[in-house]
C-alpha cells in the first residue's frame, strides 16, 4: 500500500481516543514488536491466545506492517489489547493461495 497519511490528522485521532481513556483511568501504550504484544498477552488470564498472524515465529512482519495497543488500568492491570496488521493485497488470488490470512 502506498499513499500519503496526514500524520497531523492521525495524531488528532489518536489523542481524542487517549483522552477517553485517560478520563476512564487508563494509560493507552502504543507497540511494534510482536514478541512483546505475544508476551504481554500470555500472562494476560482474560485474553484468548494470539491469533497466528501476529507472531513473528508464525507470521514474520517488516516495520510499519501492524502495530497493537494495550491499556493498563490504575492497579497495573491489562484492561485491553487488540492488535492489527496490514497485509500488501496487491495480489489478492496469491495472498488467498499462500493462506497468510490464516
Amino acid at each position: 500500500m502506498t499513499g500519503v497519511v496526514d500524520l497531523l490528522q492521525v495524531s488528532r485521532f489518536l489523542q481524542v481516543y487517549d483522552a477517553a481513556a485517560v478520563r476512564k483511568g487508563i494509560k493507552l501504550s502504543i507497540g511494534f514488536d510482536f514478541d512483546e504484544h505475544v508476551a504481554i498477552t500470555r500472562t494476560t488470564p482474560a485474553k484468548k491466545p494470539t491469533y497466528p498472524t501476529f507472531p513473528p515465529a508464525r507470521s514474520p512482519n517488516k516495520p510499519g506492517e501492524g502495530y497493537w495497543i494495550i491499556g493498563v488500568d490504575k492497579n497495573h492491570e491489562i484492561a485491553l489489547t487488540d492488535a492489527a496488521r496490514l497485509f500488501d493485497l496487491c495480489n489478492f488470488a496469491e495472498h488467498l493461495q499462500s493462506l497468510k490470512a490464516f
